[in-house]
């Protein structure tokens, strides 16, 4: 597995945090089970605003290879512009949307981007898979690019006192240190 970098955003709130995940990517997956979430539509107007590819997935698709598909065009595309390997934005509902455990999220996101991965049709390189870094699939996406061997980078967003900002199950925000979030996430054996 490759090291994980993690990283606050300059400044608090998940807005900004979005908007720089967008920015600093080629192209965003979207995982989500509810597209009308606040945090869903901001991640699709940043890369609609930033004229950056979006790919948007049903949590639990039952048109998976297609999905699958579309994603790996999308990347093809991506890395045929810019001619040199590509960074991922992954993105998507928390757990306290989903109503599911992170556990199906992993499993989930591990399945779908392994699955591009190998895909037939695969030409592209990515130099990296970067999230906003909240429960659900932004680290379940983190988690399945590190069991692929693929660089992961959180630019998590900034809480008070400097702290990673977490939203819990609950839909509560907290500030949690870097050993705190990393145990949180459940990354601190990665």
């Amino acid at each position: 597995m490759k090291k994980i970098i993690l990283e606050l955003s300059p400044v608090s709130g998940y807005i900004e945090r979005t908007r720089e995940n967008v920015r600093q990517s080629d192209v965003t997956l979207a995982i989500a089970k509810d597209f009308s979430t606040a945090g869903e539509r901001l991640t699709y107007r940043c890369a609609r605003n930033c004229h950056k590819p979006i790919v948007r997935v049903l949590h639990r698709a039952t048109d998976f290879d297609g999905q699958v598909s579309q994603l790996v065009y999308t990347l093809n595309r991506a890395y045929e512009k810019k001619r040199a390997p590509i960074v991922l934005n992954g993105a998507g509902n928390g757990v306290y949307t989903l109503g599911e455990s992170q556990d199906k999220a992993d499993v989930f996101a591990l399945r779908f981007l392994k699955a591009a991965m190998e895909h037939p049709c695969k030409r592209f390189e990515l130099a990296e898979v970067r999230s906003g870094g909240q429960t659900g699939y932004d680290v379940a996406i983190i988690k399945a690019a590190m069991a692929l061997g693929i660089p992961a980078r959180i630019h998590c967003a900034r809480a008070k006192g400097g702290l990673f900002m977490v939203r819990d199950s609950d839909g509560a925000d907290t500030g949690l240190t870097y050993r705190d979030y990393m145990s949180f996430m459940g990354l601190e054996k990665i």
